[in-house]
């Protein structure tokens, strides 16, 4: 039970299925044949498709891309150009070339007037602005027009490929060839609306342009005159290209004189520093290079090496005071002198160019100071120049590009071509589209099959039966003691169901009351019960069968058994075991009207039975009487089992009674057939009144059909061990 608990139990949905089989085809077959009725009916539809693809690459002769840009290939451009395909400017451009308002199958008010299937279209589109009756010639054009977009629209469907860069318009149509005829049209109308939008687009261009060029040339003009008066009042006079006064040049060039003024200058003030610094140290002034360039110190510098020889020669002949070595010393120092006369004349003539350099360098830096005063005022107004100037370069650089701009536009608009072209037409298509009889009978059949198990599992939720011995002890909560089954007529033939087990003691039937005899006797090792009490929660469900086979399977086993009848409302008993009513019954005895020999009645089996003869006013006081309870002691004390059949539980109070004298009582199910709700009650009173109650009996129990609601019972396997029993 547990484990059936945990999820979805596979075998019971299995055998749900085969219990309604029979349901399950019927519903759908009948389903099935309706909806292919319905299918028949239906008028068939033709659906043409045409291929246009989008052309990105274009012919450019001059570059007008800047005015009209090409479709990209990126983005949703495919899609954007689909839904332009299903835009009321293409569709509408379709209906007026096709003629499609005075064409039925898209005008539902010509439907009307002919009166069409489709008459209830017009007025219910008529009545959303108001009454048909009160419609102007106007409004009814506004609206018929309308139907017949939204109609052609309904049937027009673009399916976009963006790898391919390729939109599939396809049309649906009662007519084949009228739906080709559409499709082409179509395609034929997009393409046209795309080169008339570009044509569109390509004047609004030209007549902006046109305009802009107007305004750019009257300003063009008034800027360069504003230049030239400027320049004119104001004496700006150009020097060079560069459009820089002559004022500017010569302060240019002074500056650049006055530098290199400076720059001679200081150079010249470092020599003679330098030369000045080596005279007052006492150094040697020959690296100076005013000295050493000078040819009057270098004749006297070769005098002295030639002095300086002599004496060397003369010193290795004479001594220090010989008149030739005094004579040359002598010269030497005159040398001498007239070395360092010729230094102070090149010192004295090196500060003299410092001077010249240093007033060449004031007279520079004069003038430029002039020309600064001069050339200030003319900076002033140039500056004001230069901005009217660049007013005017702009202007002009916009109006050239303006002029540009307008003779492409105008050369290219003899070249455009549209977005998209025709790379496939429609063809009249052979076969219908729709209905789509494949798809749509398969559905048909699959939402029948879906119905049909709908009503199964909708039957077996509404089933409040009992059909196993798992649902009655998972229900009642009371363990099973045993499943009999079912002996109908293909079985006995006109046999009763004692009769049956009499003549067939190896049926299945005979034993299944061996089989609850043993269940009861194990129910309780150390004392069997011998007052056995059969019952149900309802009438009809077989008690008193099972109580009778019950009794002649104990007697037939050798037991001394006894069947006492106490459903004193409607006593079966003696009927079911065909015995002849007697003239005396329970009730005579227990009124002490009949002694017990006198109502006791003998079957061929040697099952002693007491009957009911006659009613009684009060039969549960009679149950309960100390004579039913002498009566009861007598029967436990001369058999050894005393089967008693009792009325139902819910009906009467009687089997109330009766359960406070016996040993144990026997519940009947009728499998099939007792609610589970009537049962559940009738088990509550035995709990509630403390009553007891060995188990519950699965009675008339169709082995065959029990394997259908999942394993797990005996009828599950019958088929297996059926050749164990002699039906």
């Amino acid at each position: 039970m547990e484990d059936a608990g945990e999820g979805i139990d596979i075998h019971a949905l299995i055998a749900m299925f085969r219990r309604r089989i029979w349901l399950v085809l019927g519903i759908a077959a009948v389903l099935f044949v309706c909806a292919f009725l319905v299918l028949q009916t239906l008028t068939p539809k033709f659906t043409a498709s045409t291929v246009v693809m989008i052309e990105t690459r274009r012919e450019q002769v001059v570059d007008i891309e800047s005015v009209l840009s090409d479709l990209s290939p990126k983005g949703g451009v495919v899609n954007t150009q689909a839904a332009l395909i299903k835009s009321k400017s293409v569709v509408t451009r379709v209906i007026d070339k096709l003629g499609l308002e005075g064409d039925p199958e898209f005008n539902p008010m010509l439907r009307s007037e002919q009166g069409g299937v489709g008459g209830w279209l017009p007025n219910w589109l008529t009545n959303l602005s108001g009454s048909p009756k009160t419609l102007s010639p106007e409004e009814r054009e506004r609206v018929e027009s309308e139907t017949v977009f939204r109609s052609v629209l309904a049937g027009l469907e673009t399916n976009p490929n963006s790898s391919t860069l390729s939109i599939e318009i396809s049309f649906t149509s009662t007519d084949r060839e009228k739906a080709a005829r559409i499709a082409n049209a179509v395609a034929e109308a997009y393409v046209l609306d795309q080169l008339e939008a570009k044509f569109e687009a390509t004047r609004r261009a030209n007549e902006w342009l046109t305009e802009r060029l107007s305004e750019l040339r009257t300003q063009l003009d008034e800027a360069e005159r504003a230049v030239e008066i400027f320049r004119t009042e104001n004496d700006l006079v150009s020097a060079n290209t560069d459009g820089g006064t002559l004022n500017e040049q010569q302060l240019s060039e002074l500056n650049s004189q006055l530098i290199l003024a400076r720059a001679e200058r200081a150079a010249k003030q470092a020599r003679y520093d330098r030369l000045q610094e080596i005279m007052k140290r006492g150094g040697n002034v020959d690296a100076i290079g005013e000295v050493l360039s000078s040819p009057v110190i270098t004749g006297l510098r070769q005098q002295q090496a030639e002095l300086a020889r002599r004496q060397a020669e003369l010193s290795s002949r004479y001594g220090p005071r010989h008149p030739e070595i005094l004579k040359v010393q002598a010269e030497q120092r005159d040398l001498g002198r007239e070395i360092s006369q010729e230094i102070g004349r090149i010192a004295d003539g090196m500060r003299n160019e410092v001077d010249v350099a240093a007033t060449r360098e004031r007279s520079l830096q004069e003038s430029l100071e002039g020309l600064t005063k001069r050339a200030s005022g003319d900076n002033q107004a140039f500056v004001q120049l230069r901005a009217l100037e660049r007013d005017a370069t702009a202007t002009r650089t916009l109006y050239e590009s303006f002029l540009t701009r307008f003779r492409q536009t105008s050369e290219q608009q003899d070249l455009l071509t549209p977005d998209a072209r025709v790379i496939s037409e429609a063809s009249i298509p052979t076969s219908p589209s729709e209905p789509k009889m494949n798809v749509l009978l398969a559905g048909a059949l699959i939402a029948a099959l879906g119905a049909g198990l709908g009503c199964a599992v909708l039957l077996e939720l509404l089933d409040d039966t009992f059909h196993t011995t798992t649902q009655i002890e998972e229900t009642l909560g009371v363990a099973n003691l045993g499943v009999v089954p079912l002996v109908d007529r293909a079985t006995a033939g006109r046999d009763q169901p004692q009769e049956f087990l009499q003549k067939k003691p190896l049926s299945s039937y005979a034993e299944a009351f061996r089989g609850l005899r043993t269940a009861l006797a194990l129910s309780n090792v150390d004392k069997p019960p011998k007052v056995v009490l059969f019952t149900s929660s309802l009438p009809g469900e077989g008690k008193t069968t099972a109580a009778a086979s019950f009794a002649l399977a104990a007697s037939k086993a050798g037991s001394k058994v006894i069947l006492l009848d106490c459903d004193l409302r409607r006593p079966k008993a003696v009927e079911a075991l065909k015995l002849k009513k007697p003239e005396a019954g329970l009730v005579e005895y227990l009124a002490q009207q009949a002694a017990l020999d006198d109502v006791l009645l003998h079957h061929e089996s040697g099952l002693d039975v007491i009957p009911i003869v006659a009613g009684t006013a009060n039969p549960t006081e009679l149950l309960g009487s100390q004579h039913m309870k002498d009566l009861m002691a007598h029967l436990r004390r001369t058999y050894d089992l005393v089967v008693i059949d009792s009325a139902p539980v819910l009906p009467v109070s009687d089997t109330r009674q009766l359960a406070k004298l016996v040993d144990t009582t026997l519940f009947v199910v009728q499998w099939n057939k007792t609610p589970k709700a009537a049962a559940k009650n009738a088990i509550r009173e035995f709990f509630t009144f403390g009553l007891p109650l060995a188990g519950v009996v699965l009675a008339q129990v169709d082995l065959s059909q029990q394997k259908k609601y999942g394993y797990g019972d005996g009828g599950y396997y019958y088929s297996s061990y059926s050749s164990y029993h002699s039906n």
